[in-house]
């Protein structure tokens, strides 16, 4: 019980300095990168406001008011509190009330920057809309790039077709599952039950191709990514790679 408390008192320390330290965004040393932070491929232009918001790169995160998860976080920490001993819960309840008090009063620092920074963030998206563009990675540096969605659908395409991949009139996705799911049924001297259930995902879904663009080559080609964690053979596939890891070795 105590160790819950203590991981939940870590989340409150984690949230409060997030609040104090927000109010000032993340800097980047420009003399220090290696390769431009944002690439156009296409005549839309952005201002200062919307270049410097780029610049913090597509995994950066506008702050989320306090109003969207006070309430959460001061339900789950009620909820810890009242695991604890009977006498210990009053000098917690203390505690965690000043610290929520603490996290509350410091929204004042963060409020402007944040809505000025989500005011931003829907003009560039209108911007980008207006002129049919989208902003993808490119594969290396962590360059964002500025193209326009037809250009970038034409090098997908392109890719498909010189690589010879085939339009299925119908998804094996479903078939594909199925067969997996018998398959492992049958293979209970090899595999254990209980471990079955746990290689056969509920929901299997086919693969998602995501592109990155090589801003370094002639005519910038595309960087297939395949995310096959939704997969029907996914987690199959990491139980046999790691089964068979145990009695072979494979030099790469």
């Amino acid at each position: 019980m105590d160790e819950h408390y203590q991981r939940l008192n870590k989340k409150l320390e984690h949230v409060l300095q997030k609040q104090l330290k927000q109010s000032t965004p993340p800097r980047h040393n420009d003399k220090q990168q290696f390769y431009t932070r944002v690439k156009y491929l296409t005549n839309v232009r952005l201002n200062k406001e919307e270049m410097q918001l780029l610049k913090f790169g597509l995994n950066y995160s506008i702050e989320r008011p306090i109003s969207s998860y006070i309430a959460n976080l001061t339900a789950e920490t009620e909820r810890a509190i009242r695991l604890l001993d009977v006498k210990m819960q009053n000098a917690y309840h203390i505690m965690a009330t000043n610290k929520l008090k603490q996290i509350i009063n410091s929204k004042g620092q963060n409020n402007v920057l944040q809505k000025r920074q989500l005011h931003v963030m829907k003009e560039l998206n209108k911007k980008l809309t207006t002129e049919n563009a989208i902003i993808p990675q490119a594969d290396k540096g962590k360059t964002i790039v500025i193209v326009n969605s037809n250009e970038y659908s034409e090098k997908v395409h392109s890719f498909l077709t010189a690589n010879n991949f085939n339009i299925l009139t119908k998804d094996p996705t479903k078939k594909f599952h199925n067969l997996i799911h018998k398959t492992t049924q049958e293979s209970n001297l090899i595999i254990d039950k209980k471990q079955i259930k746990t290689l056969n995902p509920k929901k299997a879904s086919p693969p998602t191709l995501k592109v990155q663009l090589k801003l370094h080559k002639t005519d910038i080609p595309i960087h297939p990514i395949i995310n096959y964690r939704t997969a029907p053979a996914y987690k199959l596939a990491r139980y046999l790679t790691k089964t068979l890891d145990q009695y072979i070795s494979l030099n790469n």
